[in-house]
């Protein structure tokens, strides 16, 4: 049997997976032929593992949409697991929150364990406030996405806040969708690094001695915020003072939202609002009273302090988490990240981003990509540690001239390459390789996607992918109600992938032939 994959998604994921992530189940499972066909230009045609009719499944987890990275993985244990979650004692001291969260009767994979591993795919998926009331697709009668029909519908998207993809399907004509939603929440990439962070809590021992890495087989990351964002500054943490948040700012907004939906909580079920996973928090109207309701709405506890979501995602807390080692990759786990970025140069000159004005359609992504694009990590305190170690670039911005210091991945300006600007309009693109600097012992960087087995994770090391052409954040997330060509060749790609691992492990075949590895890349 094909072994599962579960899927953690991000910040705000809110109770959609279980319906979104459907479509993509279905593509996943789509053979286009037998596995050991598809594996043939790259493992000698290992034996399939299932026959043709086996379906893989998806494990949609819920854990807290706005809970730390420590929080999400113990409640990603238990719920998988099963049993009463449990996020250790020093921790919870530390936050002062109570020790124990939520009891689950029976777990998603009890049998999950060193001799029963499970893969994992981590990405941010967009919170709704408000219900999706229709949907339509329309085609195009022009192949070109610019036709006048596709412009009066983008000018509209941008007028009321509709939401439109434009897309070619799968019989090559344009299709444009527009979506008429009710209020939208941005997110951050928190799947992946949950994942992560799950594996160096298995790895310390803060499950017991039956839970070993290994139980962790693959991970797959998308658009994942590894090492933070900048955007988590854009929309009210504090430059300096990181955890505060700025009172006048949409995280401050978001925060309240947060505290409204807790406190009214057990008079609604689970699947009209977000499932907050709060119940160690005691923030419900059975739990405090008005006053205290309100002093929370004023200034929260919980999200202007380091146990939450934003500090997560801010660089300080990313430096925190690779001064304990968390995301050193493991000898027996694959590893694959999945890169996108919707921006292009400013000027020929600087390393400074900014999405093409075709991307005006999709209004706060826009926004928040151009606010990435040119974001100045002079602001920041503590300055990043990437920054003090780009700091002897200098000598080398001096020792060469022209194209070669730009060729060499340094700015004039900030020493720092445009990785750090380059973004999907949620998280910038070298903090979507993986945690930890680039390194031959730790990564190897590949081109542009080659959605193809030979590119495919392997053990021990992060395999980094980057699709060429522009794609946002949200490209490839659920709801995929019309099945574009670019998402089907990805979400397939995926399966085989799995596929691919899934035969590795049965012949005992962790590493990669030497053969098949590209030279490192070192961004």
């Amino acid at each position: 049997m094909a072994i599962p994959l579960v899927v953690v998604e991000g910040f705000l994921g809110g109770n959609f997976g279980a319906s979104l992530w459907r479509s993509v189940e279905d593509i996943v499972n789509e053979l286009d032929a037998p596995l050991d066909e598809r594996s043939s230009s790259n493992l000698d045609a290992l034996p399939s593992i299932t026959d043709a009719n086996d379906r893989r499944k998806l494990l949609i987890v819920s854990v807290g949409p706005a809970s730390s990275l420590h929080d999400r993985a113990c409640e990603l244990y238990y719920a998988l697991r099963g049993g009463t979650v449990d996020y250790g004692f020093e921790h919870s001291e530390t936050h002062n929150h109570a020790r124990f969260g939520r009891t689950n009767s029976a777990g998603t994979y009890p049998e999950w364990s060193k001799d029963h591993p499970l893969h994992f795919l981590g990405h941010s998926i967009i919170g709704r406030g408000g219900i999706i009331y229709h949907q339509q697709s329309y085609f195009s009668p022009h192949n070109s996405p610019y036709s006048i029909g596709t412009r009066f519908w983008a000018f509209l998207a941008f007028l009321v806040r509709f939401r439109l993809s434009i897309s070619e399907s799968e019989d090559g004509r344009s299709l444009w969708t527009v979506t008429f939603s009710g209020l939208e929440a941005s997110a951050w990439a928190e799947g992946g690094p949950t994942i992560v962070k799950l594996q160096y809590l298995i790895s310390i021992g803060h499950f017991g001695t039956d839970a070993h890495p290994d139980m962790i087989l693959s991970v797959h990351s998308i658009s994942a915020a590894f090492r933070g964002t900048q955007l988590v500054y854009t929309l009210g943490e504090s430059t300096h003072s990181a955890p505060s948040v700025r009172h006048i700012s949409i995280g401050a907004l978001l925060a309240k939202l947060i505290h409204i939906f807790a406190y009214i909580s057990p008079l609604v079920p689970y699947s009209l609002l977000w499932d907050l996973h709060a119940e160690s928090r005691s923030l419900s109207y059975r739990d405090i009273s008005i006053p205290a309701f309100f002093r929370h709405l004023w200034r929260s506890d919980w999200a202007e302090s380091k146990d939450a979501t934003p500090y997560d995602m801010t660089f300080e807390a990313a430096d925190e988490r690779e001064s304990r080692g968390e995301g050193d990759p493991f000898p027996n786990t694959f590893y694959q990240s999945l890169v996108f970025s919707m921006t292009e140069r400013l000027s020929s000159s600087g390393p400074n981003h900014g999405p093409p004005l075709s991307w005006m359609v999709s209004g706060p992504l826009f926004m928040m990509s151009r606010a990435i694009g040119v974001f100045d990590f002079s602001l920041l305190r503590p300055l990043p540690k990437f920054c003090e170690r780009h700091k002897h670039s200098e000598q080398l911005i001096n020792s060469t001239s022209g194209p070669t210091a730009m060729e060499a991945g340094v700015s004039p300006d900030s020493h720092l390459d445009q990785s750090h600007w380059a973004n999907d309009g949620v998280v910038p693109v070298f903090s979507q390789y993986h945690p930890f600097e680039c390194s031959p012992s730790k990564c190897n960087h590949r081109g542009p996607l080659d959605l193809g087995i030979k590119n495919g994770p392997f053990a021990g090391r992060w395999i980094v992918q980057q699709l060429v052409e522009s794609h946002s954040h949200f490209s490839f997330v659920p709801p995929i109600r019309t099945r574009t060509t670019a998402q089907t060749t990805f979400w397939k790609s995926i399966g085989s992938q799995l596929d691919s691992i899934d035969s590795r492990i049965i012949r005992g075949q962790h590493t990669q032939p030497q053969s098949d590895l590209l030279p490192i890349c070192t961004p």
